[in-house]
């Protein structure tokens, strides 16, 4: 083999050497994140009371994966409200609660109900966190997002429940 054969080929393998160890050092590329978070604010209308504002913080979690199963689950992580006015002029809401969906394509896969009227009518403002309803989902489907809607029938305005839809979480 010639010379200039020869270092052209030491050269190649070198290169070669070098740009396998940097792609073997390389960062794996970003993998979609475990969990997603999402806040809704919805200001309800009272009749002949300070008005109040809810604000609902809902999340979709990645929680494992068993072969082509994997694990989601829906919650809902807070509840704040805060009223306009001094005190909560008497009971604010005949009922209240969170529907929480984990869905896929927009497809509710499992639905959880929490009730929130007893912590808005007790109190001018404040929060709630903890909540123990999680729509659970086990199965094969992937990607999935939490979303959610605010049910609340106030009191003494005659009109039943109100739906105010929440904003989903962006997808896990």
């Amino acid at each position: 083999m010639p010379l200039n054969r020869r270092k052209t080929a030491t050269a190649i393998l070198a290169a070669v050497a070098v740009t396998g160890s940097l792609l073997a050092t390389a960062a794996p590329a970003s993998a979609a994140p475990d969990w997603q978070c999402k806040a809704t604010k919805k200001m309800l209308s009272l009749p002949n009371k300070p008005d109040v504002a809810v604000t609902v913080d809902i999340c979709l979690a990645f929680t494992g994966s068993s072969g082509s199963y994997r694990g989601y689950e829906a919650y809902v992580r807070t509840v704040s409200w805060d009223g306009t006015g001094f005190g909560t002029g008497g009971k604010r809401l005949n009922h209240a609660y969170v529907q929480i969906r984990a869905e896929h394509k927009d497809r509710p896969m499992a639905t959880r109900t929490e009730r929130v009227d007893d912590y808005i009518n007790g109190s001018e403002a404040g929060w709630r966190g903890a909540f123990y309803e999680k729509a659970r989902y086990w199965g094969t489907k992937r990607t999935f997002t939490a979303d959610g809607a605010l049910y609340a029938d106030i009191a003494n305005d005659g009109k039943g429940y109100i739906r105010h839809d929440l904003a989903g979480t962006r997808a896990v």
